[in-house]
């Protein structure tokens, strides 16, 4: 008859190897959710209010492409109490993917 024997170290690194599973499914899950269209209406909504300060007013059109890193917006306007001041029409970018997971925004690209 074998006795079971239990190991800490083995204990430990099936745990750290099943939370790091988890969280790569889970990182999966959220960018696959960002494609769908209530998603992408819903992150537009909410630039457009992160992005509004006192008195100026941003208004991003509907956008397609891979977000976050390959987007093509139809439109974006800035707007003031008088009205809009700027719009700017077929907005396309590219982000670099490895700029974002180090946590920095670097265009590869920006055409309009």
């Amino acid at each position: 008859m074998s006795k079971l024997v239990f190991s800490p170290m083995g204990w430990l690194l099936r745990s750290c190897l099943g939370v790091l599973v988890l969280l790569v499914l889970l990182a999966i899950l959220l960018f696959g959710s960002l494609q769908s269209p209530p998603a992408r209406q819903a992150g537009v909504a909410l630039l457009n209010r992160l992005l509004a300060s006192d008195g100026i007013r941003v208004v991003l059109g509907p956008q397609e492409g891979l977000l976050p890193c390959e987007v093509h917006l139809e439109s974006l306007t800035l707007a003031d109490a008088q009205g809009p001041w700027l719009t700017i029409q077929d907005l396309d970018w590219s982000l670099s993917r490895a700029a974002l997971l180090e946590g920095r925004l670097v265009f590869q690209s920006l055409t309009a």
